[in-house]
């Protein structure tokens, strides 16, 4: 947990990090990301389908348990440099093998490799939910490959009672964002459930 931990302060710190002087004149708000020539602040709303790798010290094949990983990052990004942007985001996520539903924050780190691509490493913590053996709080984070903020490829880490790896594929933009209300149905039955069998 401790270098996860380590990982999660290093983003804070660019997070809170001063702005450069030479802000962009025409900095504006985007509903998609974009690099600082475009706009300073930009929405981030990606959901995305994904399946277990490992799960302790069990190894998986795709195949084995199918997409079982529904979730969603929401919140925005500022590009603070030329290259790179930080950002903080709400993260739910839904295991379906195991009915478990979890919430938690992230800090994330953008680096533009170009006008289209770019690389996202996030970092947070899970607050809520999931099984009753796993210690909350505990580490969340991810690393991806995105184009243009409609399509990203993933892998990503949840420190549960087990270390637990997945990866998938995720959407954003208007998909992203469209992805959210269903995120929100998802969590309001699976809640719905819990209490009913509480």
């Amino acid at each position: 947990m401790k270098r996860w931990s380590v990982l999660t302060g290093l983003l804070l710190v660019l997070f809170c990090s001063r702005i450069s002087a030479d802000e962009p004149t025409q900095a504006r708000f985007c509903f998609r990301g974009k690099p600082r020539e475009s706009c300073r602040l930009f929405l981030l709303a990606e959901t995305g389908i994904g399946t277990n790798i490992t799960r302790g010290s069990e190894t998986y094949f795709p195949t084995d348990h199918g997409l079982n990983f529904v979730f969603g990052d929401y919140g925005v990004m500022m590009n603070r440099w030329d290259h790179y942007a930080v950002g903080a985001t709400a993260y739910l996520t839904f295991e379906t093998q195991y009915d478990e539903l979890r919430a938690g924050c992230k800090l994330w780190l953008r680096r533009w490799l170009s006008h289209g691509f770019s690389v996202n490493l996030a970092s947070g913590l899970l607050l809520w939910g999931g099984s009753y053996d796993e210690k909350k709080p505990s580490f969340a984070g991810h690393l991806d490959v995105n184009y243009r903020d409609w399509v990203a490829l993933y892998v990503a880490v949840d420190q549960l009672e087990e270390t637990n790896v997945h990866t998938g594929i995720k959407v954003g933009s208007y998909p992203g964002l469209a992805g959210a209300g269903v995120a929100g149905v998802i969590a309001v039955v699976v809640s719905l459930m819990i209490m009913a069998a509480g």
